[in-house]
């Protein structure tokens, strides 16, 4: 039986109290990741630039201020961007990570890209394979809004079938992994703040 997005986000939440701020995570990697980066409540450097050119966004303020911190964290050269991303959201990936090169198609500049940013909407499930396929041996994947529709659902299931999926993170709005093979295979439901 499917519940209504709402009451599933709901139960959720509840579910995941005990897992609120990285407590009951194992690994080091996963309880930096979380308490240093994703539940960050410092003001970053380029928070109040940012803010003020909010205009045309679509994903909210605090979903960008994540973006940015794991750009920060994670450091990609090449990052690929599929559904539309905002040019604001761009800004702040480029605030976390300066050096970082753009693109929105799978293959076309010849660079592994080693960030993926997806956001459900206006990517399909041959694109997401096909960006899948062309990502460097090490690298990070995004996808905003995996619960908030059935092919959000459907690309975060494709993502953790993928056999370089290593580490991987259920925030119930967002889901990231990592492809990283010197990390241990596990799946994580944390909360998000």
């Amino acid at each position: 039986m499917d519940l209504p997005p709402s009451l599933e986000k709901h139960l959720l939440w509840l579910a995941r109290l005990s897992r609120r701020k990285g407590f009951g995570l194992q690994s080091p990697f996963a309880y930096n990741l979380v308490t240093r980066v994703v539940h960050e409540r410092g003001e970053y450097y380029a928070y109040g630039e940012l803010g003020r050119q909010r205009a045309g966004a679509t994903l909210p303020e605090r979903d960008d201020r994540l973006l940015l911190r794991l750009a920060n964290d994670f450091r990609p050269r090449h990052c690929l961007l599929l559904g539309g991303v905002a040019a604001v959201t761009r800004a702040y990936l480029q605030a976390g990570c300066s050096a970082c090169r753009f693109s929105e198609t799978p293959g076309t500049d010849g660079l592994q890209p080693e960030m993926l940013l997806a956001l459900p909407g206006g990517t399909t499930s041959e694109t997401l394979a096909d960006a899948l396929a062309s990502l460097a041996p090490r690298a990070l994947i995004v996808l905003p809004g995996i619960r908030d529709s059935v092919h959000g659902r459907t690309l975060w299931r494709q993502v953790l079938a993928h056999p370089a999926c290593r580490t991987s993170f259920d925030f119930c709005i967002h889901g990231i992994a990592y492809t990283d093979s010197r990390l241990t295979q596990a799946h994580y439901v944390v909360s998000f703040p």
